[in-house]
């Protein structure tokens, strides 16, 4: 599934999502990746490809709607192999997940920058440098960005058939608020 494809398709799970929802759901998102990262290479929990994937796509999801939310399109999007000079094929897991939260942060100040009237241009390329690190860690368990899309839209066509649906988020199976017991 093509990257602008997939914004197209996530648009209809958008509901009434707001700026400081979606910034918020980025940094939710990033906070999972890198918090699954660290017990793989700190805990010594085995990496599973369908988590990081999920986790992967959860976080896509967000970007996609800042990007929609802001009239901006992923459709030129091309994953790149560098990333602020860095290579990304050459880099570490945990190289990724620190480049990550870097490029995710500014990625969340220019969303933020964006609801504020400012330029687009930098939202742009943060989300474009950003979806480049994901795609390589996606790479990294034999997946492609294009499989994280997909699956995630195959993911939230299963829990919101009919578009989101707030009654479907606070009901969902398998889901709590609270301390994991």
């Amino acid at each position: 599934m093509k990257l602008k494809e997939y914004q197209e398709v996530a648009k209809r799970t958008l509901g009434n999502a707001t700026g400081g929802n979606i910034i918020m759901g980025i940094f939710g998102e990033v906070g999972e990746i890198v918090d699954y990262l660290k017990k793989v290479l700190y805990h010594g929990h085995e990496l599973d490809k369908d988590k990081l994937v999920e986790e992967l796509g959860d976080w896509t999801w967000y970007v996609a709607a800042a990007f929609s939310i802001n009239e901006l399109s992923m459709d030129s999007i091309c994953p790149c192999e560098c990333v602020d000079g860095y290579m990304l094929e050459n880099m570490k897991l945990y190289g990724l997940a620190d480049l990550l939260m870097k490029t995710t942060s500014r990625l969340v100040s220019e969303a933020y920058s964006a609801q504020m009237g400012y330029e687009l241009f930098k939202l742009r390329d943060y989300g474009f440098a950003a979806v480049s690190i994901v795609h390589e860690l996606a790479i990294r368990v034999g997946s492609s960005i294009e499989e994280v899309a997909a699956l995630n839209i195959a993911k939230l066509e299963k829990r919101y058939p009919d578009g989101f649906d707030q009654a479907r988020s606070i009901n969902r199976e398998g889901y709590h608020e609270g301390p994991s017991s």
